[in-house]
């Protein structure tokens, strides 16, 4: 039976190279409750969207050239502004509460060496 001996090669670029990898002595995670942080998020996204329908009622109300529905969009642009401004206002408290209820939490990362 013959055997075949395999050519090794060596890796050139490995004295070239160094690579370090470092790990935090612990990691810290601020713990929220999913709820509040659920309901942050509605009322955040209910906000962005009633941002941008006020947003484009004013538009719409500063180059209108009919005099028929000046007034129309107008008020429409004025309620759509105080939804808005209590959507965000809701967004915020939920927030204050929400970081109200965190906590911290450390979680140590160091493996200790079984040589030492």
């Amino acid at each position: 039976m013959a055997t075949t001996t395999a050519n090794t090669v060596s890796n050139p670029l490995a004295q070239q190279f160094n690579v370090v990898v470092s790990i935090p002595q612990a990691v810290n995670v601020k713990l929220v409750d999913a709820s509040l942080l659920n309901d942050f998020e509605i009322w955040m996204y209910l906000s962005s969207v009633l941002l941008n329908i006020s947003t484009g009622f004013w538009v719409s109300y500063s180059q209108n050239t009919n005099t028929q529905i000046d007034k129309m969009i107008c008020w429409t642009s004025i309620c759509f502004t105080f939804i808005f401004a209590f959507t965000i206002i809701i967004a915020i408290s939920k927030r204050v509460k929400m970081n109200q209820k965190s906590r911290n939490v450390e979680l140590a990362t160091s493996i200790p060496n079984p040589a030492n």
